[in-house]
């Protein structure tokens, strides 16, 4: 698949887990507090709380659970930033961990039908089409979502195209491929 070439990635979020044992549990204030020594941090006491380090790029959303901390993380389209950021999180915090296994959740990447055309007419995509959904007044794009569970390929009448819902870039490529073949057929 040419796919690929057109694809570009722009936001990768991930996942990891800090397991704390009971006893050695901060509390969510106190997480807070020593985050913001480091950066900007946010204490939302439904979510977590929020943290971007001065002078980085990720934005961390950790959530304290029962054996441990849950902590998300987005706002790069490098696995390796995210994994750069968790050491220096890790490290403000004073956790050592021997291994983070960081998980990648979704991935959003842009790319353009222009090889097919410049200019598209959504609501006769969306009459065409299955699974799509477009309301002009609403979103200026056309929802449309493939096979498989979370994939959605938003579609501007300037051509630009943005997948999400992906975990790589063979996904993304499997549903640019599929998204083209399907406007071909209806343009063409």
């Amino acid at each position: 698949m040419s796919e690929k070439s057109n694809l570009q990635l722009r936001n990768l979020a991930a996942s990891f887990k800090i397991p704390v044992k009971e006893k050695d549990m901060l509390s969510v204030e106190s997480v807070s507090l020593s985050l913001s020594e480091h950066g900007l941090a946010k204490l939302d006491t439904q979510r977590g709380v929020k943290f971007k380090h001065s002078g980085g790029i990720c934005t961390f959303l950790m959530k304290r659970g029962n054996s441990g901390w849950t902590v998300i993380c987005t706002g790069t389209n490098s696995k390796r930033q995210i994994e750069i950021e968790t050491e220096q999180l890790l490290k403000i915090l004073h956790i050592e961990l021997k291994e983070v296994d960081i998980k990648i959740q979704n991935m959003t990447f842009t790319a353009r039908l222009s090889d097919l055309t410049e200019k598209i007419d959504l609501s006769l995509l969306n009459i065409q089409m299955k699974n799509t959904r477009f309301n002009k007044d609403v979103f200026s794009g056309l929802i449309w979502r493939p096979e498989g569970k979370g994939k959605t390929a938003i579609v501007f009448s300037n051509a630009k195209i943005v997948i999400v819902g992906v975990k790589s870039f063979e996904e993304a490529a499997h549903v640019l491929y599929n998204l083209k073949k399907e406007v071909r057929k209806i343009l063409l």
